[in-house]
């Protein structure tokens, strides 16, 4: 399955907002593609602040095979996760069991600077512009 990718899901989270984007798999360009999101979407959630070594995640682990992961994680100001596949009806499963969790986190009362913060640190149109400039929207 490893070189049948033709999708990637990259989720962005913070606290418990979460923002789902479907792109186009590149076997060329995507490590070096998720090596720069994963910095400037970093560096954006962590609002510009020195944070977490990011370059100590997965997108920046060299495997000695050389392939391609089906998973990467970021755990930083908020975590972020590629996940390759070669149909959009799997990743598409993905999402519901992510939003289903979603769910249950978002229940009950959170604190104002919380809401405040995923304003501010994980707006959904600056998201989205970020992962644009790095991947081809699917």
């Amino acid at each position: 399955m490893k070189s049948d990718y033709k999708y990637t899901l990259i989720i962005s989270q913070y606290y418990h907002s979460y923002h789902y984007f479907l792109v186009k798999f590149n076997k060329e360009t995507f490590v070096k593609h998720m090596q720069e999101l994963t910095i400037e979407l970093n560096n954006y959630k962590s609002g510009g602040k020195d944070s977490v070594d990011t370059k100590q995640s997965d997108p920046f682990y060299q495997y000695a095979d050389g392939e391609i992961r089906h998973r990467y994680n970021v755990n930083a100001d908020g975590d972020i996760y590629f996940i390759n596949g070669g149909y959009v009806n799997y990743l598409q499963s993905v999402i519901r069991e992510y939003a289903m969790d979603v769910r249950r986190m978002s229940q009950g009362f959170k604190k104002k600077k919380v809401l405040e913060d995923i304003w501010k640190f994980h707006n959904y149109d600056k998201v989205f512009e970020i992962i644009e400039k790095h991947f081809e929207i699917a």
